[in-house]
């Protein structure tokens, strides 16, 4: 039996035609993306924090992105916008006038980090470069806890002031959690029963307080299309009425800043000048003088 042989070159070929002869299954099916809770992201630090947020915008994790932002952060955004603002709007802000290719959203993906300056313990400034220019967004880091319940996606949860306000190790190694929730969630989390509690955490994160400059666009973004509320209008003030001129600077009072003297007889009426303009000095008529220009009868 005789052997053939191959050429090396024929081989590859073959191998780099065998995905077309399958459907291209291999080199045109382009690999699914991968979901962001799946990559090695935290928002520990602000550096972490901030490539969060990036990832999160760079992959249209709107809900993501609203949770990076601090209640500072969402009211002050309903103060600009007049009213309450829900991730819902933001949603829609971002899909339809903050989207990816609008230019402040660019401007935020093509960012790289330059450093952070801490301000306080929980609270630092970050440095990034876009554009050929430096933004600094400010960020804290607060403390939340969340409880989650069977068949509901969204936790329930508030901020503490700090994780040792909620809680505490007794003497006998026990820990114990105490969370003082608001009211208005305190009457729905008495409805639930231990069996529907899935997971409850307390964790300190950073969030984003101040965009540094970015979320001009969004925050417009988040308010448009809902009626805003009118703008106070300025109150008119009421006007001082005038009050009648002094007599003079010679006045008894000596009230008055100096008055233009008074004008000459026939001029015009006794209490102050006239507004009609003055009329032209006339030619003196040709006479023997008895009629001059300073006569009594003018």
């Amino acid at each position: 039996m005789v052997r053939t042989r191959v050429p090396a070159t024929l081989s590859v070929v073959a191998l780099l035609m065998l995905p077309l002869a399958l459907g291209g299954c291999v080199l045109f099916d382009p690999p699914e993306p991968t979901a962001p809770r799946a990559l090695a992201l935290n928002r520990d630090t602000p550096k972490a924090t901030y490539e969060y947020f990036k990832t999160m915008v760079s992959n249209n994790q709107w809900a993501a992105e609203w949770s990076v932002f601090s209640p500072n952060f969402k009211r002050l955004l309903n103060q600009s916008v007049g009213r309450n603002v829900d991730a819902g709007d933001y949603n829609l802000a971002r899909t339809t006038v903050a989207d990816n290719s609008q230019g402040d959203m660019q401007l935020l993906l093509g960012s790289t980090y330059v450093g952070e300056q801490m301000v306080g313990p929980n609270a630092a400034v970050v440095t990034i470069e876009a554009g050929g220019r430096r933004l600094s967004p400010r960020l804290v880091r607060l403390t939340r806890w969340e409880l989650q319940v069977v068949g509901d996606e969204t936790p329930y949860g508030d901020f503490v002031t700090s994780a040792g306000e909620a809680v505490r190790i007794q003497p006998d190694g026990s820990v114990t959690v105490m969370i003082r929730p608001p009211q208005s969630t305190a009457g729905l989390l008495r409805t639930f029963r231990p069996d529907q509690i899935e997971a409850f955490r307390v964790e300190s994160q950073w969030y984003l307080d101040d965009f540094g400059g970015l979320d001009a666009t969004l925050v417009e973004g988040a308010g448009d299309g809902q009626p805003q509320p009118p703008r106070p209008q300025a109150t008119p003030q009421p006007q001082p009425r005038p009050q009648p001129a002094p007599t003079g600077w010679g006045s008894p009072d000596g009230a008055g800043p100096p008055q233009p003297p008074a004008p000459p007889p026939g001029w015009g009426s006794p209490d102050g000048p006239s507004p009609v303009a003055p009329r032209p000095p006339r030619e003196a008529p040709p006479s023997d003088g008895a009629f001059g220009w300073g006569s009594p009868d003018g």
